[in-house]
């Protein structure tokens, strides 16, 4: 009898403590991670859990902390911070990384009332055929390179966020995280969707190739509810302690008690028809941002302004050239200016594509000495004005 007691009490403080891990380290909603805490004891998964816990450096988690509540902010509007986020289109196995990172701290330290934030990404949505990224790499050591990536800038407390394309990647990400966006070609997933409603993270959401915000303003709406909203409605959540040495946890379907709150419109463009002038472009370029700031103020939240992908050639700039982020980040200073850009102070930030290399995706602003100062004059300016 004392001996089953005790077995007893082992297990509930088990589960006890993976709920808090589960809340804390994977900000799952609560009555999430009451289902999830089971799933992963049946599954005897908890060291795996742990495993991935034990890794991170507390001096590092509490800086993850930090970061995580002033992006939370930042994207909801309830804060003055301003945000820049910064990184490769896509990682690429073969490249050191460590000179981004010390770009990033240096912008972060000439900055010190806004939050420098490393993007990094390793899943690529493709249209039609071509490379999906380290996040599908079939070669083990590009999937650890992947990874270490990921821990290479947490250890130096460098906030972080990525595109997430599908849910497992939350379970595997969501511990390094200070947040994720849901990109142009997904946005309208109601999977994605439901688990950005799980994970209570800062989360941004862009617009589509054709530019309609209904879907962004239908997105956060939906991300923001809960189970009871839904009509008792679940959440798949998977790949919980996935790493490259484990699989994670499988499928668990999981109530939502409350939504995410913690969103934020990011405004990267959209496809014009043929034939316009560059004026005509122009125009709908600053009407696109004016549109994406007009809806914050509806959905209470802020706009981050994306400056790559299809603003570049809104302003008729060429979206494959390696300079396009600081010919984007003019045009945005002279609308402010001009008051092109209707209600800028629901700006909250930028991002783009910058990198040590110009990499195997789109190209990236390469961090050459000159370009390095151009850069940081322009994030200068840009803070300034929004």
């Amino acid at each position: 009898m004392i001996h089953f007691r005790l077995i007893t009490c082992v297990f509930e403080e088990i589960s006890m403590l993976l709920n808090e891990v589960l809340q804390y380290h994977w900000a799952l909603d609560e009555q999430a991670s009451d289902v999830v805490t089971e799933h992963i004891k049946k599954q005897n998964a908890v060291g795996d859990v742990h495993a991935v816990i034990e890794s991170l450096d507390a001096r590092w988690v509490a800086a993850r902390d930090v970061n995580r509540q002033m992006l939370a902010t930042a994207f909801t509007g309830h804060s003055s911070l301003k945000v820049v986020i910064l990184g490769p289109c896509s990682e690429d196995y073969d490249v050191d990384y460590e000179p981004l990172y010390d770009y990033i701290e240096e912008v972060q330290e000439e900055n010190p009332d806004a939050l420098v934030v490393l993007r990094i990404n390793d899943a690529k949505p493709r249209t039609e055929t071509g490379w999906t990224g380290l996040w599908y790499a079939l070669e083990p050591r590009h999937r650890k390179r992947m990874f270490d990536v990921f821990r290479e800038a947490f250890n130096r407390g460098i906030p972080i966020v990525t595109e997430v394309t599908e849910g497992v990647q939350l379970g595997g990400l969501v511990p390094y995280l200070s947040g994720f966006w849901l990109g142009a070609r997904d946005n309208t997933s109601t999977s994605l969707r439901g688990k950005f409603s799980a994970y209570h993270l800062a989360n941004g959401v862009k617009n589509g190739n054709t530019g309609d915000f209904k879907i962004v303003e239908s997105a956060v709406n939906t991300i923001r509810s809960n189970s009871d909203k839904n009509d008792g409605s679940g959440v798949y959540i998977d790949g919980i302690g996935l790493t490259d040495k484990s699989s994670g946890t499988s499928p668990v379907l999981v109530p939502i008690g409350s939504g995410n709150p913690n969103n934020a419109i990011f405004a990267r463009g959209y496809e014009l028809p043929k034939g316009l002038s560059p004026s005509e472009k122009r125009i709908r370029a600053f009407r696109h941002l004016s549109d994406a700031n007009v809806l914050s103020e509806i959905l209470d939240c802020a706009v981050l302004i994306d400056g790559t992908h299809s603003v570049p050639p809104m302003f008729d700039i060429d979206p494959k050239h390696s300079d396009r982020f600081i010919a984007v980040l003019q045009e945005i200073h002279t609308g402010i200016k001009t008051g092109e850009i209707a209600r800028p102070r629901k700006i909250a930030g930028v991002m783009g594509e910058i990198g040590p290399v110009e990499g195997r995706t789109d190209p990236n602003y390469v961090l050459d000495d000159k370009r390095k100062e151009i850069l940081r004059e322009m994030i200068k300016t840009t803070l300034a004005l929004i």
